[in-house]
């Protein structure tokens, strides 16, 4: 019987946090995993919801990436700005999810998934996101 997949998540740093929503946005992580992927792929999404309404903000796909079992990876996914251009302010001020979603070919691997909260303050909607590491 084949093993389940199992990523070991060690750390996450996200950067500029506490910021405009649509500044640059910059995920570092560490981990390791208990199987060798040959072409695997990191994409990330922004999700905003609201009753009867659902905003997915692409973000980026990597490009093909190989990793090795039982080794430990630094892995850097960097953006230079999330477009919000055209979402109504009241979903801007709606909790969100940013999401990093790690694949093998086109099946679903692996997610990581951190709670945004955006505060308006003036004119400007002031973005925080959580880390899911920490309590």
């Amino acid at each position: 019987m084949e093993e389940e997949f199992e990523l070991k998540l060690n750390s996450i740093e996200i950067s500029p946090n506490d910021c405009e929503i649509t500044k640059p946005l910059n995920i570092k992580m560490k981990f390791k995993m208990n199987k060798t992927l040959k072409e695997a792929t990191w994409e990330g999404q922004y999700i905003l919801d609201m009753t009867h309404q659902r905003h997915v903000k692409h973000l980026g796909v990597t490009k093909n990436i190989q990793y090795e079992k039982d080794k430990e990876y630094e892995f850097e996914f960097a953006v230079d700005t999330i477009d919000v251009e055209g979402l109504h302010k009241i979903l801007l001020r709606n909790m969100g999810l940013l999401v990093l979603t790690l694949s093998e070919g086109k099946e679903m691997v692996f997610k990581v998934s951190c709670v945004t909260t955006t505060e308006q303050k003036g004119e400007k909607y002031i973005r925080h996101i959580l880390n899911p590491l920490e309590e």
